[in-house]
């Protein structure tokens, strides 16, 4: 399968959309969030900034929370030492990937560490992410293992899921050019230097589709706009408008109303800093999903989980599980 080939098929990926009634079944069978809440957001409901026994804490309860889960997944640490206003300090990228033999990627990505603030929690930014990301690959266990080594249909190169949590996305002091987004900026040089172990004559980061980067998540009302990236990003944000709205009109989704639907489809034209910039700087298709305007309890010690919104919550849990079962076309898989 040649670059030019990988490419195509790159772009024009198209989701196998549910039916209503498979839709509806879909999320009915992941609507209930409380095993999520308890035994995968909380524990990572502490400070973490990098460097130090929280940040390793919420590392380990990660990488355990993956190790755990049937389908088998390979989970690689990236770690390095880089000098921020405070020293070096060692970070620790955790990259997981469903099947590594695959030469293309849908890629969903957050941060876990906090910033360093004194009692600084992080519950949006981003704990909660986190928990979305380990609790959509949890519900949806059994389909990505029965696809786990099976090559796509009607000949296209085989199709993957990976998950990545960024380490020191937080800026120490002043957010700078080299203070923030220390884990990102590491991991997008590795990944455009080392070639596929299935195709030496590509890097591994030619193989993602997109990367779907979550970040303040939680808070009650977001509003999450189009960023208008160049690729063929913007119509999997479109697809997500339209999951919303099919849910929301079917009543699936808790405490939601027309008037402020997540996925406004309004553009964004001004730029937010945050991890997916190395990437998009590299041609990798970006799908930022972000609140703009941020959560009022952004980098405040309200940032916790008496701030969260339990229902928005639930919501975007049954909205990206949706999306991330089309992308991959888990319809077809065994469960």
């Amino acid at each position: 399968m040649n670059e030019y080939r990988i490419l195509v098929f790159q772009n024009n990926h198209k989701l196998r959309k549910l039916t209503e009634s498979k839709l509806e079944k879909l999320v009915k069978d992941v609507a209930n969030i409380d095993d999520m809440w308890e035994k995968l957001l909380r524990p990572m409901l502490k400070e973490r900034v990098p460097g130090t026994p929280g940040n390793q804490m919420v590392r380990q309860h990660i990488v355990q929370q993956l190790n755990n889960l049937k389908a088998g997944w390979t989970v690689d640490e990236d770690r390095f030492t880089d000098s921020t206003p405070y020293g070096d300090v060692e970070f620790v990228n955790i990259i997981a990937t469903l099947n590594p033999q695959a030469k293309r990627h849908l890629t969903l990505a957050c941060h876990y560490d906090s910033k360093k603030l004194k009692g600084f929690i992080g519950a949006t930014d981003s704990a909660v992410p986190c928990a979305l990301m380990l609790n959509i690959v949890k519900n949806l266990d059994s389909q990505l293992g029965s696809i786990k080594n099976k090559v796509s249909m009607c000949d296209e190169p085989d199709l993957t899921l990976q998950l990545i949590f960024f380490d020191g996305e937080e800026a120490f002091r002043d957010w700078t050019s080299t203070d923030s987004i220390y884990g990102a900026r590491h991991l997008a040089r590795q990944l455009e230097e080392k070639p596929h172990e299935q195709d030496p004559s590509r890097k591994m980061l030619d193989g993602m589709d997109v990367m779907v980067l979550l970040d303040l998540l939680g808070a009650k009302n977001p509003t999450f706009p189009n960023f208008q990236f160049r690729g063929s990003a913007e119509k999997w944000y479109n697809r997500l408008k339209d999951i919303e709205k099919s849910l929301h009109a079917k009543k699936l989704l808790d405490e939601h109303y027309s008037s402020n639907q997540y996925f406004t489809g309004r553009q964004y034209n001004g730029r937010i800093e945050d991890d997916h910039i190395p990437f998009l700087e590299r041609g990798v298709n970006i799908l930022h999903v972000i609140s703009a305007p941020f959560p009022p309890q952004w980098h405040r010690s309200t940032d916790d989980e008496a701030h969260l919104d339990k229902p928005t919550t639930a919501n975007l849990n049954k909205i990206l599980t949706a999306f991330v079962y089309e992308y991959l076309h888990l319809a077809s898989a065994r469960k």
